[in-house]
């Protein structure tokens, strides 16, 4: 049997206490190997409430080894049965520090296919702060991690400053999304302080038109125009 079929058959089994002896057995070799195994051949064929239990089991094992296998959600997005609604995430949020918590939301954020699945792993992973949502949301270019980088700024008090340093971040990044955000900034939250030219020009009418949902936020990021 070779080292996949054992992690594998362990897996399926849903034998944790195995588990742990295996991988604590193995070389530092065969760990190494082990690690691309789990991360691409074996979690990413799971059902969505298997790959959550079985991830929790390598988290509890060694999380710095493997918090990237979050990465695997991408396949049940594309085969659209993510389901952040379950307690195996709960527990994965008690098992890791603030640090592995945020790294695993950074990871994570790219293959969330919605506000309220951002949502459901903000909670799980038990991080309320305005501003670690905000460094979390603007290291993504996405509509969705835009739009929600957006509502967070414009629901805090006293946003001016955090904005203007938002905005100048985003536009560092140098790509047409992150240009449109920038402009959208600017003229939402009248940041003077932002200069140069940015081919989006955002109109006063379409202001509160990108209030009322990410569809049609999403609609202005992307540079259509909207007929009101």
């Amino acid at each position: 049997m070779t080292l996949k079929e054992k992690i594998e058959t362990i897996v399926i089994r849903k034998d944790w206490p195995k588990l742990s002896f295996v991988l604590k057995n193995l070389s530092n070799s065969e760990f190494r190997r082990v690690q691309p195994i789990v991360r691409n051949e074996i979690l990413p064929r799971l059902t969505n409430e298997d790959f959550w239990e079985a991830f929790s089991h390598f988290l509890d094992f060694r999380p710095q080894a493997f918090l990237s296998c979050v990465h695997c959600i991408g396949a049940l997005t594309e085969n659209g049965t993510l389901n952040l609604n379950n307690q195996h995430i709960i527990t994965i949020g008690k098992q890791l520090d603030e640090i592995q918590r945020q790294k695993l939301i950074s990871m994570a954020l790219h293959y969330l296919p919605s506000e309220q699945a951002v949502r459901q792993i903000f909670a799980a992973m038990r991080i309320d702060s305005p501003d670690t949502r905000i460094s979390l949301f603007i290291r993504e270019s996405t509509p969705l991690t835009y739009y929600l980088l957006f509502k967070t700024l414009k629901e805090m008090p006293d946003h001016h400053d955090k904005c203007v340093s938002c905005c100048r971040q985003i536009m560092k990044k140098q790509d047409d999304l992150s240009y449109n955000m920038a402009s959208i900034l600017r003229t939402y939250f009248g940041l003077n302080e932002i200069h140069g030219q940015l081919s989006l020009k955002v109109e006063q009418y379409e202001l509160s038109y990108i209030e009322q949902s990410f569809e049609k936020f999403r609609f202005v990021l992307e540079g259509r125009r909207p007929v009101v």
